[in-house]
């Protein structure tokens, strides 16, 4: 690969680390409107934006429309399959061996810093549980943390057979199991023809629209729909840039119904179809992120900062949950519960931001002594012949 390649190659890279980084501040961000109990409904998560009563809690369903943080979660399984599956066309060691580092390379992926966080979370409920519900507080919120830890749900949770001491731990699960059976889909989308694939991906879609949310097998779909993304990918973006609506038009559309097709269709006759929306318009908001290089409204996500969160991403988003319940038992306990109760909506977008900004520079500290070497362990355990281009860090996509 000449330097072109390579210059092309780092620019893709960015963009998708960038964009990573946003879905994981959404999600943070998503949580954080739900801490505090809000008038007209609870829980909010549950809740259709045609549903609510209380004036608050529809400023704050409005909200989760640009902070949608299950439609960010899809967009993360999307983001593995296409990334991923450029990382397995650079090998070329055989199926079954290919497969085997594969498979390794994202364990030490994953494993590590949510080894750690685990381990952080363990020591901080045993410093907080017990203690009674928050009258304040959401009923999704009090949930939560509540009892002592016992050894047995600790190792459950360690192993992946319960996923209850971390609410994003259920993703990471998906990743690991869709990682045994990615090989060979990626193996099918790339030999596979344009209608085979089309097919393929309509199966896919129909397993994610009948399965149950914890399923892994239901978000198939989604990963699939990223292992596609360089073949379809660059003729979407070109497609849409140049039509005569324009970029900018088509962009605010697909952000619009990305992020509201779920406050909208929950509790309708439509919520089966809300992963499929958000996953195909988060893949199509995806390649042209990505393939828009000469759109200058879309240099921001190209600079430091924005690539800085998008680095540590993966370890904000694994430590955010538990600093974000610390945060807001600090609010419950300290700050008067008429106070509140006044204006939760503000008081859960305080909580929300305050727990973002701390857990930065613990996603930093975590990034740079807990994910960065074991990444760099699984390069050294696994390489094995590849092109001549330089390796770069294809596996990030959590």
């Amino acid at each position: 690969m000449g330097p072109a390649g390579q210059m092309e190659q780092h620019y893709f890279l960015g963009r998708v680390e960038s964009v990573r980084g946003l879905a994981a501040l959404c999600v943070a961000l998503y949580h954080g409107q739900l801490v505090l109990s809000l008038p007209g409904d609870d829980p909010l998560y549950s809740a259709g934006l045609a549903g609510l009563a209380g004036v608050q809690a529809v400023l704050a369903k409005c909200l989760l429309i640009p902070f949608n943080g299950p439609g960010a979660v899809a967009l993360f399984f999307v983001i593995s399959g296409w990334v991923l599956g450029l990382s397995l066309d650079r090998r070329s060691s055989g199926f079954l061996t290919d497969s085997a580092r594969f498979l390794l390379q994202r364990v030490l992926r994953i494993y590590p810093a949510f080894f750690v966080a685990l381990l952080i979370i363990t020591a901080g409920v045993a410093v907080l549980a017990p203690h009674p519900p928050y009258a304040g507080a959401s009923q999704w919120f009090n949930t939560w943390y509540r009892q002592p830890l016992s050894i047995s749900e600790v190792f459950a949770n360690l192993v992946f057979l319960d996923t209850g001491m971390n609410n994003v731990t259920w993703t990471l699960r998906v990743e690991l199991e869709m990682a045994v059976l990615f090989p060979l889909l990626h193996l099918l989308s790339r030999r596979l023809a344009l209608v085979a694939n089309v097919l393929a991906l309509g199966l896919f879609a129909g397993l994610c629209a009948v399965l149950p949310d914890p399923s892994t097998l239901k978000w198939a779909f989604a990963f699939y729909a990223g292992l596609l993304l360089p073949q379809w990918g660059p003729w979407f973006a070109t497609t849409i840039r140049t039509s005569a609506v324009g970029a900018g038009p088509w962009m605010a559309a697909m952000l619009v119904v990305f992020g509201a097709v779920r406050s909208v269709s929950l509790q309708t006759s439509l919520e089966w179809a809300i992963p499929l929306v958000e996953i195909l318009s988060g893949a199509m908001l995806l390649a042209c992120v990505v393939h828009w290089s000469d759109q200058r409204w879309l240099a921001w996500l190209d600079s430091a900062a924005v690539r800085k969160v998008g680095r540590i991403s993966y370890s904000f988003y694994v430590l955010n949950f538990f600093v974000l319940y610390v945060w807001g038992l600090l609010f419950l306990a300290l700050v008067p519960g008429a106070t509140l109760a006044a204006a939760p909506l503000l008081w859960n977008s305080v909580i929300g931001v305050v727990a973002c900004c701390s857990s930065l520079p613990l996603a930093a500290w975590s990034y740079r002594w807990i994910e960065r070497p074991w990444i760099e362990c699984g390069r050294r355990w696994t390489r094995g012949k590849a092109d001549s281009a330089p390796r770069v860090e294809l596996a990030r996509a959590a």
